[in-house]
């Protein structure tokens, strides 16, 4: 097998920097420039977001190259109740590859041809439509290319997922809930976009909760926004953030007399720590479930200091969907946190290993 090198990571990592460099571009109002550069009028790209075209010959597919593409992108997304891949993948037979297929927003090829010395990568952006990511990956042999996809599965699906997340939250600028987000404003000091569709569910009168959904005929897309003085690092801490999280969430009722929200314990949630932007998170995703009754879901809440009023603030997102796939209501939640810009300075969120 192909031993992995620092070289094929690095190729990887330059794509996921000039794909998302041309989504900036678009965003910032550079729409209808190829990756090339070349100024040119281009079709809407088709397919779903989190969909995926892997344009790949027979025998290649039937070979470890197609066993590695169907690992990577069929990986289970975690937290969701039920089985449903990182990305919906269908293969297509390259002389099947024309007309509108063309046009998809995510597009993948492989290439095996021996006069290539080792696997490599190149990705172009907006190549036959907009938006579009167009992936190609070259190797000399089907074994070398298939350990390549495998050793860069975490570049591969962060270059796919970041350029959904773009798309997504660009065009959730285009449609604004502006009374809700002026309510957000004024009981937080933030700007945070709330797409259209999204409805108020109420607020607690100490003026730091506030609730809103975005309401399917079968299932519910919701959050809450709430604040708390902040006392230290260990704010940040795993069981201090859930401790927090049930305290507020439990503001929200559920169907039935005396039923409400908390964290479900049968699935230990789980905390990562990152920079989103320049501000500091702590995320913390699980299953959430009713007390006295029979509802529950997924999970996914963001939490951050806001230094300049010593509070922590936390955008906790909920899904209800018993029938629905959840995927897609959950990553429009994970969005809203792209959105927020807090005036004044970060602190960066580190939680340490015993309560202050």
């Amino acid at each position: 097998m192909y031993n992995k090198s620092l070289k094929m990571k690095r190729v990887i990592l330059n794509i996921l920097l000039v794909a998302m460099s041309a989504i900036m571009m678009v965003g910032c109002g550079k729409s209808g420039k190829s990756a090339t550069g070349d100024d040119r009028s281009l079709p809407d790209a088709t397919g779903s977001p989190f969909e995926l075209l892997a344009i790949v010959p027979q025998d290649v597919w039937e070979s470890p190259v197609g066993d590695s593409l169907a690992s990577v992108f069929a990986e289970p997304v975690k937290f969701i109740n039920q089985y449903e891949p990182v990305f919906d993948m269908m293969r297509i037979l390259p002389e099947n590859f024309k007309d509108f297929l063309r046009k998809h927003r995510n597009i993948i090829t492989v290439r095996i041809d021996p006069t290539y010395t080792e696997p490599t990568a190149d990705a172009v952006y907006d190549r036959n439509a907009r938006p579009q990511l167009f992936v190609s990956l070259y190797g000399p042999d089907k074994e070398s290319l298939a350990q390549y996809i495998a050793d860069n599965r975490e570049e591969l699906i962060a270059l796919f997922e970041n350029t959904e997340r773009e798309r997504m939250v660009s065009a959730a600028t285009k449609f604004r809930e502006l009374n809700l987000i002026k309510m957000i404003k004024d009981m937080f000091g933030m700007d945070m976009n709330v797409p259209r569709g999204y409805v108020y569910r109420g607020a607690l009168k100490s003026g730091d909760m506030i609730v809103m959904s975005y309401e399917y005929p079968v299932a519910t897309q919701g959050f809450a926004v709430y604040s708390y003085p902040y006392t230290g690092s260990s704010d940040f801490q795993k069981e201090n953030i859930i401790a927090m999280r049930n305290k507020y969430m439990a503001n929200i009722p559920g169907p039935s007399e005396g039923s409400y929200m908390t964290t479900s314990t049968v699935f230990e949630p789980e905390v990562f720590y990152r920079k989103i932007g320049d501000r500091a998170w702590a995320e913390t995703r699980g299953f959430w479930e009713t007390e006295n009754d029979y509802m529950g879901g997924p999970f996914v809440s963001f939490s951050t200091l806001d230094a300049d009023r010593g509070r922590v603030v936390v955008i906790d997102g909920y899904v209800y969907s018993p029938r629905d796939e959840k995927r897609n209501m959950l990553r429009n939640l994970e969005n809203l946190v792209y959105s927020v810009d807090f005036p004044g300075d970060n602190i960066v969120v580190e939680a340490e290993s015993k309560k202050e």
